[in-house]
């Protein structure tokens, strides 16, 4: 996913009962580091775990994660 900052309400909305992999690129500059923190919070609590091996993370800048249950 990545949709521009879009990213925050779409996450507040989805129903994850049938998705199983998850790509995002989330941008520090246009989401702030708040919103990405509480997006991997839903997103952990709804079962996802950080693949590190395949995801990057430029602080300040933007991360892109790649997150699996």
């Amino acid at each position: 996913m990545d949709i521009e900052g879009g990213e925050y309400d779409l996450i507040k909305a989805i129903d994850f009962h049938t998705i199983r992999k998850i790509s995002a690129e989330l941008h520090t500059d246009v989401l702030g580091q708040a919103r990405i923190d509480e997006i991997k919070s839903i997103m952990n609590g709804a079962g996802f775990l950080i693949n590190d091996n395949l995801s990057h993370v430029i602080p300040g800048v933007r991360e892109v994660l790649f997150l699996e249950r």
